[in-house]
């Protein structure tokens, strides 16, 4: 039953972690940047529900 909640338990922690190593400002840029591509090839393909 233990080992069962480590497994679960670790990545949590781990994940916790790793969002504190980026800073917010590079997780917004992203975001931001990754629906600016998306909109992008939207138009690009020329798709009309925009």
């Amino acid at each position: 039953m233990l080992q069962i909640a480590g497994l679960v338990i670790l990545p949590l922690v781990m994940l916790l972690e790793f969002q504190q190593v980026l800073s917010f400002r590079t997780m917004l840029a992203g975001f931001l940047f990754g629906t600016a591509l998306f909109y992008l090839g939207r138009v690009l393909l020329g798709d009309p529900r925009i």
